[in-house]
């Protein structure tokens, strides 16, 4: 407990205060003719409950409510540089608040109604003494030392809080920077750059931009190694092997791995109407710093990408509400994230291709009479042996397609015993046509499924549509069944099993 006595009040008076003072001291005695009060010359000591303050005041034109409040000035400075707190020009504008309203509080006091204890602080004597230079006035002050204290411990903590908002998250990216734990030190940089702003304290830009390029270099630092890739795998059924990450904190694979990194994987899946949609998983690295995948099964053929990328999403999105000024560097920082990726390659393959297929598809009229021709049946044929398919076409049968699923099973098992393991079957019909001018617009529709002949299982499944313009009628009617045969079959060639 700083204690607050004349030998410390004295040098705090400015030295034209202490020459008047002085002056007038010795020159005249005070107003009523009362004798100066010993406290004038020797405050009181501090007490174990009170701490007592000094103000001294002078005007040389005699004014003695303007010598107050000179006197009044002088009492609020000691009262607040008792709190011994520092004001920078980098102090947080809630601390400077907090202490800005503990100087108004006292001020009031003081000025407004002095004579009256309010809180913890009262004026306990006022002395006034005119002079052949002017008019001098002191006050006495006493403050409740357990308040003041308390006071004082508050408005630190204050300060100390804000700072550490700053310097704090600073100091710590600054010691995992050192351990090489690179993905906390961009996160805590990030941290301080943010409170740099939110906190607004002088030079926040400059501390922002340093926050931000620290946590940029942090970044760079990170290393991610796909440890395997041209994955294989077949049409519904989980790939040969998981995608394997590892993240390390420099350019050699074989480093220790971080652990916590945070990850986003993405990859296609199959979405409505076979559409491909993106699907984004999140994940940590372990403790080896290895991020391992496993694809749930595939749902359509072909060569696809798999991305595992750096994922500071989390830090990012409150730096991304901040005004527009600082978004070009907040772009870097996410420039700097994206850059950390890997990316695996894998294909997946139909085994259908390798198991021996009938098809028959009937083709009806617009009376949904069959019409005795295999033009959709062509076309799935034509596609799908090029496709490599072991495939052929069974003779037209209008019975069989008024068949159920099993009916229609054993009834080809019957008839071809184990030639075939899977048959593709249904019908087609002209849905639309039309005649203008001399053209003509068809379009046939078409339901299709196939199964496993051994267990009876529906394998796919799909309706499609096709359109054929032209001048001969015969001619468009077949070409639009052939088109729709073909649709049917590239959606085969993706999907069946």
């Amino acid at each position: 407990m700083k204690k607050i006595n004349f030998k410390v009040i004295v040098p705090r008076i400015t030295g034209v205060l202490i020459l008047l003072l002085m002056a007038g001291c010795a020159s005249a005695p005070g107003t009523g003719g009362e004798s100066r009060p010993a406290w004038v010359d020797s405050p009181p000591a501090d007490t174990s409950d009170a701490v007592y303050f000094l103000g001294a005041g002078t005007d040389t034109a005699g004014n003695e409510a303007a010598a107050r409040q000179v006197a009044s000035s002088q009492l609020v400075s000691e009262i607040t540089k008792f709190l011994g707190v520092k004001v920078t020009s980098e102090t947080t504008v809630e601390a400077k608040d907090a202490y800005g309203e503990f100087e108004s509080n006292v001020s009031q006091t003081i000025n407004e109604q002095s004579s009256a204890k309010i809180g913890e602080l009262r004026i306990t004597d006022v002395y006034t003494e005119k002079t052949a230079s002017g008019v001098n006035v002191f006050l006495l002050a006493e403050y409740d030392k357990g308040a003041l204290l308390e006071e004082r411990a508050r408005i630190e903590a204050v300060f100390a809080e804000q700072e550490e908002a700053i310097s704090g998250p600073e100091k710590e990216g600054q010691g995992f920077m050192a351990s090489g734990d690179y993905h906390l030190a961009a996160v805590k940089f990030m941290a301080a750059a943010l409170a740099s702003v939110t906190s607004s304290v002088d030079n926040a830009e400059i501390k922002f931009e340093r926050n931000i390029n620290n946590a940029k270099d942090a970044i760079s630092r990170l290393r991610f190694t796909g440890l395997n890739n041209n994955i294989e795998g077949f049409l519904g059924q989980p790939l040969s092997e998981s995608f394997q990450l590892k993240i390390t904190a420099d350019d050699d694979s074989n480093a220790p791995g971080l652990s916590g990194v945070p990850v986003r994987v993405y990859y296609k899946a199959a979405g409505r109407n076979n559409r491909k949609r993106t699907v984004t998983e999140s994940y940590m690295s372990d403790r080896e710093g290895m991020v391992v995948f496993t694809r749930p099964a595939p749902q359509f053929t072909g060569r696809e990408t798999l991305t595992m990328t750096l994922d500071l999403s989390a830090p990012l999105e409150p730096l991304q509400n901040l005004p527009g000024k600082y978004l070009d560097q907040i772009d870097g920082l996410e420039q700097a994230a994206s850059q950390k990726k890997v990316s695996f390659t894998y294909e997946v393959v139909s085994r259908a291709r390798e198991v021996s297929t009938a098809v028959f598809v009937t083709d009806l009229d617009r009376g949904r009479n069959p019409m005795g021709r295999t033009d959709t049946t062509s076309g799935i044929l034509e596609i799908l042996s090029g496709e490599g398919f072991q495939i052929a076409g069974l003779p037209e049968n209008s019975s069989m397609a008024r068949l159920s699923d099993e009916a229609l099973r054993q009834a080809v098992v019957s008839r071809y015993g184990s030639t075939y393991e899977r048959v593709i079957y249904g019908t087609s019909e002209i849905s639309s046509f039309e005649e203008s001018d001399g053209a003509f617009l068809v379009q046939v529709s078409g339901s299709v499924n196939a199964i496993d002949l051994t267990t009876g299982s529906v394998l796919y499944s799909a309706n499609k549509t096709s359109r054929a313009r032209g001048t001969s009628e015969t001619g468009i009617i077949t070409q639009a069944f052939k088109n729709l045969g073909k649709s049917l079959a590239e959606d085969l060639a993706n999907n069946l099993p």
